[in-house]
Protein backbone atom coordinates (compact mmCIF):
# COMPACT_ATOMS: atom_id res chain seq x y z
CA UNK A 1 0.00 0.00 0.00
CA UNK A 2 0.50 3.63 0.02
CA UNK A 3 2.68 4.22 3.74
CA UNK A 4 4.81 0.75 2.91
CA UNK A 5 5.75 2.35 -0.61
CA UNK A 6 6.35 5.32 1.17
CA UNK A 7 8.58 3.61 3.62
CA UNK A 8 10.30 1.39 1.09
CA UNK A 9 11.08 5.15 -0.83
CA UNK A 10 12.60 6.50 2.29
CA UNK A 11 14.63 3.66 3.01
CA UNK A 12 16.25 3.55 -1.01
CA UNK A 13 16.67 7.43 -0.39
CA UNK A 14 19.35 7.10 2.63
CA UNK A 15 21.18 4.03 1.35
CA UNK A 16 21.75 5.81 -2.05
CA UNK A 17 22.61 8.49 0.23
CA UNK A 18 25.33 6.46 2.31
CA UNK A 19 27.18 5.43 -0.79
CA UNK A 20 27.18 9.50 -2.71
CA UNK A 21 30.07 10.58 -0.63
CA UNK A 22 31.67 13.41 -1.41
CA UNK A 23 30.57 17.35 -0.02
CA UNK A 24 29.76 18.54 -3.50
CA UNK A 25 27.82 15.41 -4.88
CA UNK A 26 23.57 16.21 -4.63
CA UNK A 27 20.99 13.50 -3.97
CA UNK A 28 16.82 14.23 -4.84
CA UNK A 29 13.93 12.83 -5.06
CA UNK A 30 13.08 13.27 -8.72
CA UNK A 31 9.28 12.42 -9.49
CA UNK A 32 7.20 9.63 -7.87
CA UNK A 33 9.80 6.91 -7.89
CA UNK A 34 12.76 8.21 -9.15
CA UNK A 35 15.90 10.15 -7.51
CA UNK A 36 18.47 11.99 -9.43
CA UNK A 37 22.42 12.23 -8.50
CA UNK A 38 24.43 15.07 -8.89
CA UNK A 39 28.45 14.62 -9.09
CA UNK A 40 29.83 17.63 -9.96
CA UNK A 41 33.64 17.23 -11.95
CA UNK A 42 32.42 13.13 -12.49
CA UNK A 43 33.12 11.65 -15.95
CA UNK A 44 30.95 8.68 -16.92
CA UNK A 45 33.36 5.65 -16.05
CA UNK A 46 33.35 7.07 -12.40
CA UNK A 47 29.62 8.00 -12.38
CA UNK A 48 28.74 4.47 -13.24
CA UNK A 49 30.74 2.93 -10.25
CA UNK A 50 28.63 5.27 -8.13
CA UNK A 51 26.03 3.54 -9.61
CA UNK A 52 26.28 0.36 -9.22
CA UNK A 53 27.14 0.69 -5.36
CA UNK A 54 24.06 2.66 -5.13
CA UNK A 55 22.41 -0.51 -6.64
CA UNK A 56 24.66 -3.25 -4.90
CA UNK A 57 23.29 -1.41 -1.49
CA UNK A 58 19.43 -1.35 -2.12
CA UNK A 59 19.86 -4.86 -3.08
CA UNK A 60 21.65 -5.51 0.09
CA UNK A 61 19.01 -4.11 2.06
CA UNK A 62 17.14 -7.27 1.20
CA UNK A 63 13.76 -5.60 2.14
CA UNK A 64 11.35 -8.03 0.48
CA UNK A 65 9.31 -6.99 -2.87
CA UNK A 66 6.49 -9.87 -3.06
CA UNK A 67 5.24 -8.38 -5.97
CA UNK A 68 8.13 -7.77 -8.04
CA UNK A 69 8.89 -10.10 -11.10
CA UNK A 70 12.38 -9.29 -11.07
CA UNK A 71 13.56 -10.54 -7.54
CA UNK A 72 12.26 -11.00 -4.18
CA UNK A 73 13.89 -7.69 -2.44
CA UNK A 74 14.24 -3.95 -3.68
CA UNK A 75 16.15 -3.44 -6.89
CA UNK A 76 16.53 -0.64 -8.36
CA UNK A 77 17.56 0.18 -12.60
CA UNK A 78 19.88 3.47 -12.35
CA UNK A 79 20.32 5.35 -15.75
CA UNK A 80 23.93 7.04 -15.88
CA UNK A 81 24.99 10.20 -18.20
CA UNK A 82 27.82 12.48 -17.87
CA UNK A 83 28.43 15.81 -19.82
CA UNK A 84 29.10 19.47 -19.02
CA UNK A 85 26.29 21.95 -18.89
CA UNK A 86 28.11 24.75 -20.81
CA UNK A 87 26.98 27.32 -23.84
CA UNK A 88 24.15 25.30 -25.95
CA UNK A 89 23.86 22.45 -23.61
CA UNK A 90 21.30 22.59 -20.80
CA UNK A 91 21.08 20.44 -17.67
CA UNK A 92 17.52 19.76 -19.08
CA UNK A 93 19.04 17.71 -21.96
CA UNK A 94 21.69 16.02 -19.52
CA UNK A 95 18.83 14.67 -17.00
CA UNK A 96 16.69 13.56 -20.58
CA UNK A 97 20.14 11.65 -21.37
CA UNK A 98 20.13 10.38 -18.43
CA UNK A 99 16.42 9.57 -18.22
CA UNK A 100 16.97 7.87 -21.64
CA UNK A 101 19.23 5.24 -20.20
CA UNK A 102 16.97 4.57 -17.30
CA UNK A 103 14.44 3.75 -19.84
CA UNK A 104 17.05 1.15 -21.60
CA UNK A 105 18.68 -0.12 -17.97
CA UNK A 106 14.48 -1.07 -17.16
CA UNK A 107 13.96 -2.65 -21.13
CA UNK A 108 17.05 -4.43 -20.75
CA UNK A 109 15.59 -6.58 -17.33
CA UNK A 110 15.74 -4.22 -14.79
CA UNK A 111 18.12 -4.22 -11.53
CA UNK A 112 21.11 -2.76 -13.57
CA UNK A 113 22.44 -0.23 -14.91
CA UNK A 114 22.82 1.50 -17.87
CA UNK A 115 25.65 4.07 -18.91
CA UNK A 116 25.39 5.96 -22.15
CA UNK A 117 27.63 9.10 -23.36
CA UNK A 118 25.07 12.16 -24.45
CA UNK A 119 25.71 13.09 -27.76
CA UNK A 120 26.57 16.60 -26.74
CA UNK A 121 29.34 15.07 -24.17
CA UNK A 122 31.69 16.58 -26.36
CA UNK A 123 33.76 19.40 -24.71
CA UNK A 124 32.34 22.90 -24.50
CA UNK A 125 34.82 25.35 -26.20
CA UNK A 126 35.67 27.28 -23.75
CA UNK A 127 37.08 30.65 -24.32
CA UNK A 128 40.95 31.41 -23.88
CA UNK A 129 42.03 34.03 -21.87
CA UNK A 130 41.59 37.71 -23.48
CA UNK A 131 45.37 38.55 -23.82
CA UNK A 132 45.93 41.44 -21.83
CA UNK A 133 48.79 44.16 -22.25
CA UNK A 134 50.27 46.25 -19.63
CA UNK A 135 51.95 50.00 -20.31
CA UNK A 136 54.30 51.18 -18.39
CA UNK A 137 55.51 54.85 -19.59
CA UNK A 138 58.58 56.05 -18.98
CA UNK A 139 57.58 58.70 -16.61
CA UNK A 140 55.64 56.10 -14.14
CA UNK A 141 59.00 53.90 -14.15
CA UNK A 142 61.17 56.87 -12.60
Amino acid sequence: GHPEGDRCLKMVAAVARDQVRRKDDLIGRFGGEEFLVILPGTDLFDAAKVAERIRNAIAGMKMAHARSEVADVVTVSIGVAAGRVCDGVSAEELVRAADNALYEAKRMGRNRIHASTAAFAAPCQIEAPKPRRITISRDAAA
